[in-house]
């Protein structure tokens, strides 16, 4: 009865590992789902952030402008460009940081999943020898 109840359990275990593997690939896809949105939301975040700041120095250089009563003389002009150009920077580096924050979500899904698929690999072998050595044990006792 113990060899029985002890095959039976590695039985039970090998169906559990074989119904978290056929899990495993939806969850790999579902978390690469959420990394995805996420990424396109925070895409749209810098978006939404970058029309504010555009806005913003629309708003600043049209004052600059009225100021100084000049259509566009050399200070206004050169601040406009310089603003421009953080703005540019600013947003470069928030896209490069979006991307590179993705690039490390997959990494880490992807290790996960290759983690777990060999620990559960791993744990198939060991119940399937298990199985292998309770049914060479009932087979000795019993023949």
């Amino acid at each position: 009865d113990q060899w029985e109840s002890g095959k039976t359990a590695a039985q039970q275990g090998l169906s559990d590992i074989q119904s978290a593997e056929s899990q495993l690939g939806k969850l790999r896809e579902s978390k690469m789902q959420i990394a995805g949105l996420e990424h396109q939301k925070q895409i749209k975040d810098l978006s939404t952030e970058t029309g504010i700041s555009i806005a913003d120095l629309n708003k600043s250089t049209n004052q600059a402008i009225s100021k100084s009563n000049l259509a566009f003389s050399g200070d206004v002009g050169d601040e406009k460009s310089d603003m421009w150009n953080r703005l540019r920077t600013s947003h470069g580096s928030s896209k490069e940081g979006i991307m590179s924050n993705l690039g490390q979500k997959m990494g880490d899904i992807t290790s996960f999943y290759e983690g777990e698929k060999s620990r559960l690999k791993s744990e198939k072998t060991k119940l399937s020898r298990e199985i292998d050595l309770y049914d060479e044990q009932l087979g000795g006792w019993f023949g």
